[in-house]
Formats: C-alpha cells, sequence, structure tokens
C-alpha cells in the first residue's frame, strides 16, 4: 500500500470507530441551535486527523526539528480545539494557542524568507537575522520572514474554522488544497530543494480529508469540529510555507475562504465588533440564504478551488496575481448581486 492509502484506510477506521464510540457516550452535535431539521450525529471527529497524522508520521516519515515541532503544535492546537468542542473555551485563550502553536513552527525553520514580486525582484524578508547560541542549541531569529508566517499560519487556521458552515466543505476544499500541493512539489523541474518531507504531508493530510468525506458529504454523518478544521488550516498554511514557495499556490486554492476571512475581520471591526465573534454572514451563509442547497454551495467551492488550482500549477506570478484579481472580483459581483436580491426581496 502507498502512504495515501493508508493514510485513507486508517482515517476511514478511526472514523467508524469514532462514530460509534461518540454515540455511545452521547457526544452528538446540537442541529436545533442552528435551525437545522435533523438528528443529531458525532461531533469533533475532526480528532482522527491528528491520531492519523501522528501514526502515520512515527512509522512513515524522518522526524526532523521541523516536523517534531509540527506534530507538537498540531497536537496542542487540536487537543484545544477538541476540548473546546465539548466546553466552550474563551476566544482570547483559543488565539493564544494559535499563536504559540504557529510560534513554535516558525522558530523550528519553517518561515516566509521571500514573498515573490510579479512586478520585479522579490520581496527578501530573511536577510536581516539573528543567531542565539545556548550550549549546542542555535536559535535563529529572523523578524520579517517569521512575523509574515506565524500571521499566515494563525490566518489560515481560522480562515479554515469559519469556512465550516456547510457539511463537505473544508474536508472537499482541504483534499483539492494537499492534491494541488502534492502536485506542485512533485514537479521536479520546478525544485532545487528536496520536496520529499513536503509532499509525504500533502498526501497524508489530503487522503484523511478525503476519506472524512465520504462521511459528511453530502449528508453529514458525523461532524469534525473546530478539533478538525483547526488541524487542518495549520497543516494547509504549514505545507504552503514548507520548503519553499507554495505561498501564492495556496492562497488561490483556498481564495474564497481566505478572502471571506479577511472580509467578515474588516465587517466586524467596523461594526465594533470582536474580529474572534462568530456570526452566521460567512460567504457560505449568504448563498446558502439566497436559496442554494448545501451541497449546491460545496459544488461551488469545490469547482472554483480546483479550476484555479490547478490552474495555479501552471501559472507564473503575474498570472497567479491576475487570478487572485479575478477571484476577488468574482466574490464582490456575487455579493454585490446578493445584497440586490436582498434589498428587492425586503421591499416586496
Amino acid at each position: 500500500m502507498s502512504l495515501g492509502q493508508y493514510s485513507f484506510a486508517l482515517t476511514f477506521f478511526l472514523l467508524v470507530l469514532g462514530y460509534w464510540s461518540f454515540r455511545k457516550i452521547q457526544w452528538l452535535d446540537k442541529p436545533h441551535l442552528y435551525g437545522y431539521q435533523r438528528l443529531p450525529v458525532p461531533y469533533g471527529l475532526g480528532i482522527v486527523f491528528f491520531l492519523n497524522f501522528l501514526l502515520l508520521a512515527v512509522f512513515f516519515l524522518e522526524i526532523d526539528p521541523k516536523l517534531l515541532a509540527l506534530i507538537i503544535a498540531a497536537g496542542v492546537l487540536t487537543l484545544t480545539s477538541f476540548i473546546d468542542d465539548r466546553i466552550k473555551l474563551s476566544p482570547l485563550l483559543r488565539l493564544a494557542v494559535q499563536f504559540g502553536c504557529a510560534a513554535l513552527v516558525v522558530l523550528a525553520g519553517i518561515s516566509v524568507p521571500a514573498i515573490t514580486n510579479p512586478f520585479g525582484d522579490p520581496l527578501v524578508l530573511d536577510s536581516w537575522q539573528w543567531t542565539f547560541s545556548f550550549g549546542n542549541v542555535e536559535l535563529v531569529l529572523i523578524p520579517l520572514a517569521q512575523i509574515v508566517a506565524l500571521l499566515w499560519i494563525v490566518f489560515v487556521i481560522n480562515a479554515m474554522n469559519w469556512l465550516d458552515g456547510a457539511p463537505g466543505i473544508v474536508s472537499g476544499i482541504s483534499t483539492i488544497a494537499c492534491m494541488v500541493i502534492y502536485l506542485l512539489a512533485t514537479m521536479s523541474d520546478l525544485h532545487v530543494i528536496d520536496q520529499s518531507t513536503l509532499s509525504n504531508l500533502a498526501i497524508i493530510t489530503g487522503a484523511s480529508a478525503f476519506a472524512f468525506l465520504f462521511f459528511d458529504f453530502p449528508t453529514p454523518k458525523v461532524l469534525m469540529g473546530d478539533s478538525g478544521t483547526m488541524f487542518l488550516g495549520l497543516m494547509i498554511a504549514v505545507m504552503a510555507i514548507f520548503s519553499g514557495g507554495k505561498f501564492a499556490t495556496a492562497f488561490i486554492v483556498l481564495a474564497i475562504p481566505i478572502l471571506d476571512a479577511a472580509w467578515t475581520i474588516v465587517r466586524r471591526i467596523l461594526k465594533k465588533q470582536s474580529p474572534w465573534k462568530g456570526d452566521f454572514q460567512h460567504f457560505h451563509h449568504e448563498l446558502l440564504h439566497a436559496g442554494l442547497s448545501e451541497r449546491q454551495v460545496n459544488l461551488f467551492y469545490f469547482a472554483v478551488s480546483l479550476s484555479f488550482g490547478y490552474a495555479a500549477l501552471y501559472l507564473h506570478s503575474m498570472g497567479k496575481l491576475i487570478a487572485i484579481g479575478v477571484l476577488f472580483a468574482l466574490m464582490v459581483g456575487i455579493r454585490s448581486w446578493l445584497m440586490l436580491r436582498r434589498k428587492k426581496m425586503a421591499n416586496g
């Protein structure tokens, strides 16, 4: 069996086991609180993503400092989110944990050394750095590169969490994102840095997300909860900056949730609300309110991410910038149409 097959099979087994276990101990969601007319289903089974990742990493991957830091960060983030799925924790505590986990990964050496500039030379972020020695241990601080990586990781974690508004949407988008990152990592003519660890991370995470898709789309049999969305957000964010530049490609694949998350933060700040306070005004919620079914919303997201993600594999910097602009215009256009539609409905 290949690594991807192991990941799919192990995740599937853990989900079946979790389905019956969570039902027995009544760890179920509360659909009536969100207006859903269905029976409760096991909730918080996103923890299987981390268990699958941990087992496969231990048995199949070479554990270096970067991977060890990622395993620890993913474990802490998943455990905190799993607890939050059971008893709601403070948003500030959750945000602090996100920054702490992201900082651990960044200090282990995963950062953004440069950002491609379609108009000229790359924007170099790692030219300014300090090295501190503590016995046999060296700590390298690269302020600009590490701050950009830190903010990127925390932002993507929350973007994926806020995306979780229709069953299957997070597992489907994550599958596509991992597939695109895997294909980009295995295009040997593009790289001078070894991409084997990245391709393994992508196939493990992608196959696991794909297995979960069978359980929550189109009819949810289980829900991943924050323990799943935040794990997937962390993994995709880290893979986008692991071993070189996948930053722009990942941005394009996740463009809708990323742009929606950015708009959500701005909207809440303008309304003098906490940026982390939940609501039902995300882009997928607006599509649902406009009359689209959950399946139609999912298929729309999947189609956009898959088509633009595939195109991004062959686009250069300027082409990727244009693709991001097209996606931005698409979202603005659809939001404007939805606003006009609501006004017409309000006026009779």
